[in-house]
């Protein structure tokens, strides 16, 4: 039987493979689609809770293969040029020379210190092939977070089910490790774990007010996003992640201040539309049990805790005096290594969060290379807010950006939904720049050159 299962899943993945290098373009809008129900998969289907994480991947692959066969029959560059290009090259060589550094934790885990460091990023090259128009990426960008509808409605049903429900269960030891606040489960949805679901949410936020903001989105739409907006707040209290509900509340905001950078008329567009979905969010949280419920789940966690979780961000190097100039290792930190070896990292209990594990494991000379592609791919989209010419392409461009300054914060190398939709969000410096010539050769566009 073993055996049986062994060679479908072989079968399976070569297939996946195959199509996906057939049919790149179309396997890479599958693979951000994916990142909402690849949780699910591993949840609910039998024998898949380590296996599923890796169907994503092989879809990638697939994409990659194809991607570079089509650009090596062209001719020319295999690598798009990007702006982002010298200090991603540094980096990936700063993890080469940490297999120099691998000690006791062997080679295997510095493959998988260099597979989840730069695994994701060739996604950004892929992203400008796949969307021909403005027209196809918005209508993907509403597809997305059309298709989180059920998802918001589920994690509603997860909150009222007990922890030991199916709906509760992780693809890691069923329903032993279900995280409670306020007498409720802490909700998942389709994802695989309170940290995966809670990091999306505000993206999820994000992006619907970016989409609420643009012309081109109808009457019907508009009330659509009104729904899943409040879903996802209600959802986002519903997780009790506090860091999650405060972006899902300051990313709104800073983005109706900043739109007025790209036009006034923006602003007059947004604010009332942003006016009318807080009414509708803050009437549901107040007036109805549901919503009542789930703002006393997060109160259940507590706050005092926070100024201290705070100083600790503000100090991550003060572990600086226990490692070396190279750290203990690529992939020492990553919660799958355990997997592989059990040889001792030397990694302080208390450094826990991302920031503080990436300066551990690579040292502070890896740390700001690290750090420093978040900051490069920051700043060059603010530069594209600032000098595109099309108005809905710098909103987006806008939201790029503040998704981009999260990443300072909160996990990504060590979040695979963020890791993710980082690189998914950094191919926008290839493909806006594009679409906005495009878009000025058809309509005559107002704004910076």
């Amino acid at each position: 039987m073993d055996d049986t299962i062994l060679c479908l899943a072989i079968g399976g993945g070569v297939l996946v493979l195959w199509l996906s290098n057939r049919y790149w373009r179309q396997a890479v809008l599958v693979f951000v689609i994916w990142i909402l129900f690849e949780g699910a998969f591993r949840k609910w289907v039998p024998g898949m809770g380590k296996a599923g994480f890796f169907l994503g991947h092989m879809i990638l692959a697939g994409a990659y293969l194809g991607f570079l066969s089509q650009r090596g029959r062209r001719g020319g560059r295999l690598i798009p040029s990007a702006p982002f290009n010298v200090i991603l090259l540094a980096l990936f060589l700063w993890g080469m020379v940490e297999l120099l550094n691998t000690g006791d934790l062997g080679i295997l885990v510095w493959l998988l210190g260099m597979v989840t460091y730069f695994y994701y990023v060739p996604l950004a090259y892929l992203v400008p092939e796949v969307f021909p128009s403005k027209k196809k990426l918005i209508a993907f960008l509403e597809l997305f977070c059309l298709a989180t509808l059920p998802l918001l409605v589920l994690g509603i049903i997860q909150y009222y089910s007990p922890g030991s429900s199916w709906l509760n269960s992780q693809p890691w030891g069923g329903n032993k490790y279900i995280y409670y606040t306020g007498g409720h489960v802490r909700i998942t949805s389709t994802f695989a774990s309170v940290g995966a679901y809670a990091v999306f949410l505000p993206f999820l936020v994000l992006t619907s007010v970016c989409l609420l903001s643009l012309k081109r989105l109808s009457k019907k739409l508009t009330i659509v996003f009104y729904a899943i907006l409040s879903g996802a707040f209600l959802n986002v209290f519903m997780t009790g992640c506090r860091s999650a509900v405060g972006y899902s509340i300051i990313l709104p905001l800073l983005y109706l201040l900043l739109s007025g950078t790209i036009s006034m008329s923006a602003i007059r567009r947004l604010a009332p539309r942003i006016a009318i979905g807080g009414a509708l969010i803050f009437m549901m949280l107040t007036l109805t049990s549901m919503g009542q419920n789930a703002v006393r789940s997060l109160q259940a966690r507590g706050f005092e805790d926070i100024p201290l979780r705070l100083e600790w961000d503000a100090t991550f190097y003060r572990f600086n005096d226990r490692i070396s100039f190279m750290g203990t290792g690529i992939g020492s930190t990553y919660q799958g290594r355990q997997e592989i070896t059990d040889g001792a990292t030397g990694v302080p209990r208390e450094a826990h969060d991302e920031v503080e594990r990436v300066l551990v494991e690579i040292g502070p000379l890896g740390f700001a290379l690290a750090y420093g592609l978040r900051a490069v791919v920051f700043w060059q989209l603010w530069l594209l807010v600032r000098r595109l010419r099309d108005q809905d392409l710098r909103h987006l461009a806008l939201a790029g950006c503040l998704f981009a300054a999260v990443m300072f914060q909160a996990p990504m190398i060590l979040n695979y939904v963020n890791h993710k939709l980082f690189w998914f969000v950094a191919g926008w410096l290839l493909l806006l720049p594009k679409l906005d010539a495009q878009s000025c050769l058809k309509h005559p566009c107002v704004g910076p050159g």
